[in-house]
């Protein structure tokens, strides 16, 4: 009943999965801060919580857009957060519920991967769960791109292993509205691997000033981007997907743009933000917002 689709991996295929990242590193096709921030810190190892695991369970559930509200001059004004970012935490919950009670009945376990992180994304296209957009983004399908990832580790043995190398979707093959839709040539005309230096998500999660190349009118999400995604045919019926998460008042949103640190933030909005598993993105979010409202002339004047 909550719409998840999954995969399976061996864990005898995770060296695998290690020699591929750094095989990529070694040529030369992956940017060195983005490997320090994004991969270096994959795990590939057995769980210290579940020494007998044997296997990986890939979990995707659907995941909309997220409307957040702001309050301005010249009123309210939403603002938008791309899937996977914030609300997870309860579904993440309810997956592993789930799971545990089946597995149990079998006498097996199951515990999360976010202890040890893995490149689920990698995992999800191995699998077969999933395959790669000409944009390097997940796509499952019925859901496209609007779903999450969630990882388990099991030690329920794979019954079928349907490990297969990467593949990108056929839809792509003839098609390149992405690529042509990225304004910073992110995406390269041969596929493989995304330029993720040039991307404009990687750098809106960065608390690093934004690169003088980067144009700010390209900028239309609180934190990510959007603009491959909304340019791609199989997330056509996908757009209006998304739900209103949270609403801030006009102190709050100054206190946001001001840089207040989280912690320094009233209680109830602290309450209200961790309510919607927004904490973790919030030393970005001034820079972010005051880059969208002065783009869209609605900057709040200093009182």
């Amino acid at each position: 009943g909550l719409g998840v689709k999954y995969g399976t991996v061996d864990l005898d295929h995770l060296p695998e999965v290690r020699e591929g990242i750094e095989g990529i590193r070694g040529r030369g096709l992956i940017d060195e801060d983005l490997f320090r921030e994004y991969l270096s810190g994959y795990r590939f190892r057995m769980p210290e919580e579940l020494p007998g695991a044997r296997t990986i369970i890939v979990a995707s559930f659907p995941h909309p857009q997220y409307l957040i509200q702001i309050s301005t001059d010249d009123g309210p004004t939403t603002l938008t957060i791309p899937p996977t970012y914030i609300k997870f935490r309860e579904m993440e919950d309810r997956m592993l519920g789930l799971i545990s009670g089946i597995l149990g009945e079998g006498g097996y376990k199951a515990v999360r991967t976010g202890v040890d992180p893995l490149p689920l994304k990698m995992l999800a296209v191995r699998s077969g769960l999933g395959e790669y957009g000409r944009n390097n983004i997940c796509y499952v399908p019925g859901f496209g791109s609007f779903h999450r990832l969630a990882g388990f580790y099991t030690d329920l043995p794979v019954a079928m292993d349907s490990w297969r190398e990467y593949r990108m979707m056929d839809e792509c093959g003839e098609c390149d509205r992405c690529r042509r839709a990225c304004p910073t040539g992110a995406i390269p005309e041969d596929g493989f691997p995304l330029r993720a230096d040039r991307c404009l998500t990687f750098h809106s999660e960065r608390t690093n000033p934004i690169p003088d190349w980067i144009n700010p009118s390209w900028y239309s999400c609180l934190v990510g981007c959007m603009i491959c995604q909304r340019a791609c045919p199989c997330n056509g019926d996908k757009l209006d997907y998304q739900e209103e998460a949270l609403s801030l008042s006009g102190d709050e949103t100054r206190l946001i743009l001001d840089g207040t640190p989280y912690e320094e933030l009233p209680a109830e909005t602290r309450d209200r933000i961790h309510g919607v598993d927004m904490e973790w993105i919030m030393d970005v979010l001034p820079r972010n917002m005051r880059v969208l409202l002065e783009r869209m002339g609605k900057l709040p004047r200093k009182s």
